[in-house]
């Protein structure tokens, strides 16, 4: 094996490592988004304020607006 084919299995092994990275972070923070989220629907449901977890953003910088359907707001 020469010198540069370890070159280029070197950078491919990195973008790799990468992109597995970058999308773990995104599910990290969709899973604290929806979290957070749940906790405020438990709190509203039980009739509490919400509660602030320290860790937990509100809304994120992958968060998109909700929608609640009406299936839901019979529920609530």
């Amino acid at each position: 094996m020469t010198t540069t084919a370890i070159g280029i299995l070197l950078i491919v092994l990195c973008v790799l490592q990468w992109a597995t990275m970058a999308a773990l972070h995104r599910h990290t923070v969709q899973m604290k988004a929806l979290q957070a989220q749940l906790d405020r629907l438990l709190d509203a449901r039980q009739g509490k304020s919400p509660r602030v977890v320290e860790g937990s953003p509100i809304r994120s910088e992958y968060d998109e607006p909700r929608i609640l359907h009406a299936s839901a707001e019979k529920r609530a």
